[in-house]
């Protein structure tokens, strides 16, 4: 197949690869050497560069006066061989990844077939790598062959996922900006796709019809389970890390809260929303179009939201729509057996640091005791079986945001709707349950969980990711995580270790050359070498950001760092056993960390 696409091309003579023949046509090229375009300010679309052009032009000089940092390369191993200057035998590419490395950039190859599309889980890793670069500053670099298809695909996907761009205006900006990218109808077709894709990850409040009447047909209800897991799949760095067990329309709207009750007169309006929430008979249109808004992935419209209450009701809301209660009949009886210490260590960190959140906006007021067991209370029915004693308790409905009519009766799904159904992340269960197995009692069984609540408040500060953290408690972590989770972590342990007196051995090695190809991840992400529990499709991302994290605070000398991405990039079962045994959450950061970097040096020094 590449050898037909090099007929096509020209061959030798390759057009793709003719940087001034598209600079004459264009006239807005953007750097001398490539054919190259600046979709925004900060991605730059291009060709593929060769080893003669990038001597040729010093592109690694002017990629890092620009603060181009990243490279992205979505062309497979050994793909174009007769276009242009060909390719180097020992990369399988135009170029040698090296070369970019040596240089201080970061380099990516996620591959796919030319003139094709890769799967959506593939494309979402792409994504996140990508916000991941930018976010720390750097400029990012994409290409493929010519530059156009797959490149412009996987910016148009990234302005989807990044920048919570419309589909359409995602092509039509790549479109505008390079002439003839997202070349074919299937390309295009993918980008809106992808959009229907990652929407269920965003959601937090199904039923919201705001874009149009039949948006939603029914109100398919949540777990709290699977927000957390739909946060591990679509988050990525550190939102992903201090959301592992906070609900990010909690965690958002509780720091906002708190933020407010800096004031007085607003602290008061807050407690007393607590206080005296009997649910809602009827969402008002303020409250509907902050959820349309979240939904939509606008979490700025939280941090600039000034109304204390309907912030207050819709934190509360979303608690007693979930499927099942935040704190379980399970919970409840712990609580009647067991000391405040012990159930610290044994509680699930999800309801623990859920609960523990929930408490920040009254850390810092002054109101009195019986004030605050006021709130306890209010919590407590909240969030257990007894939330259905509310005044208005939860009813699922369709709720149609301003200017958005219901649908006339009998009126079908849109097509948008429907596409790629079966794609969904997640199996959503239609209908709300009470917690299985409870039976109807006295409200005195929740005096446990109030006084649980009031042992955190006294006792408890909120970790950097919720956990309940003080003097003398811990909750599940290290001591000192708190201050890496807020930096992620790698550069403090780094400088842990180096205290410590830990060698970080630099070490000089030669090339692999056992598995010639760099792809990152296959089409199919998750059935290379499955193991006994399927890894999320985000799996070596997420391990190849933390090196790449890791080497930049040092952790490595630079020609570990190259051989350990190399590896990761091959999906090496080492690495694999590494990050499980020590570069997960559950280990603990400070330790987990120590040893990965341990072990990982180890592993490449064998």
């Amino acid at each position: 197949m590449s050898a037909i696409h090099c007929f096509f091309c020209g061959g030798k003579d390759c057009k793709w690869e003719n940087w001034k023949l598209w600079a004459e046509k264009t006239k807005n090229n953007a750097i001398d050497g490539l054919y190259s375009n600046w979709i925004t300010e900060n991605i730059l679309a291009m060709q593929r560069p060769s080893t003669r052009l990038i001597s040729e032009y010093n592109l690694t000089s002017k990629f890092r006066q620009l603060g181009i940092g990243s490279i992205f390369n979505l062309e497979e191993f050994g793909e174009h061989a007769s276009c242009g200057d060909g390719i180097e035998l020992t990369s399988g590419f135009s170029y040698l990844p090296e070369v970019w490395m040596d240089a201080g950039a970061f380099y990516y190859n996620f591959g796919w077939q030319d003139m094709n599309v890769p799967d959506f889980s593939h494309m979402l890793s792409i994504a996140q790598v990508m916000a991941y670069a930018l976010e720390e500053g750097q400029k990012i670099a994409v290409h493929c062959h010519a530059g156009l298809g797959r490149t412009g695909l996987a910016i148009a996907c990234y302005l989807v996922y990044g920048l919570n761009m419309d589909g359409n205006k995602a092509i039509e900006l790549v479109r505008k900006q390079r002439p003839l990218s997202v070349q074919t109808r299937k390309q295009a077709l993918f980008v809106l796709q992808f959009e229907e894709y990652i929407k269920p990850f965003k959601v937090y409040f199904p039923g919201i019809c705001s874009k149009s009447p039949t948006e939603y047909s029914s109100v398919s209800l949540i777990t709290f389970e699977t927000f957390l897991e739909n946060q591990r799949r679509y988050f990525h760095g550190k939102e992903q890390r201090q959301l592992r067990f906070v609900p990010k329309v909690i965690w958002a709207i509780v720091e906002k809260l708190t933020e407010m009750c800096e004031k007085e007169d607003m602290a008061t309006k807050v407690v007393d929303a607590f206080r005296y929430f009997e649910g809602l008979a009827v969402v008002p249109e303020k409250m509907i179009d902050l959820q349309a808004e979240i939904n939509s992935g606008n979490w700025s419209i939280v941090k600039s939201f000034t109304d204390a209450i309907p912030l207050v009701h819709t934190l509360l809301y979303w608690i007693t729509s979930l499927k099942d209660p935040l704190v379980l009949s399970t919970h409840l009886a712990s609580l009647q057996t067991s000391d405040h210490l012990t159930l610290l260590h044994q509680m699930d960190k999800g309801t623990l640091y859920t609960l523990n959140t929930l408490l920040n906006p009254f850390r810092n007021i002054n109101t009195s005791s019986s004030t605050l067991r006021e709130v306890f209370t209010s919590l407590a029915v909240i969030t257990t079986h007894h939330r259905t004693s509310l005044k208005y308790p939860f009813k699922p409905q369709l709720i149609y945001a301003k200017d958005i009519l219901p649908p006339l009766h009998g009126q079908k799904n849109s097509k948008a709707r429907s596409r790629q159904a079966s794609e969904r992340p997640v199996e959503i269960v239609p209908t709300q349950n009470e917690d299985p197995g409870v039976l109807m009692v006295d409200k005195s069984e929740l005096e446990p969980l109030i006084a649980f609540l009031k042992y955190l408040y006294e006792n408890c500060r909120a970790g950097a990711d919720g956990r309940p953290l003080s003097e003398d408690v811990d909750a599940g972590g290290d001591e000192g995580e708190e201050d890496q989770m807020s930096g992620i972590g790698p550069a403090a342990l780094v400088q842990e270790s180096a205290a410590a007196g830990r060698d970080v051995r630099t070490l000089q090695l030669t090339p692999m050359t056992s598995t010639p190809s760099l792809t990152a991840l296959p089409s199919s992400p998750l059935t290379s070498q499955p193991p006994q529990t399927p890894h999320p499709s985000t799996y070596w991302a997420s391990i190849l950001i933390l090196l790449d994290t890791l080497a930049e605070a040092k952790a490595f000398s630079e020609p570990t760092s190259h051989s350990l991405r190399k590896l990761c990039l091959q999906k090496y079962q080492g690495i694999e056993i590494a990050y499980e045994a020590y570069g997960r959450e559950e280990v603990g950061e400070a330790e987990g960390f120590k040893r990965f970097i341990r072990a990982l040096t180890d592993l490449v020094e064998c």
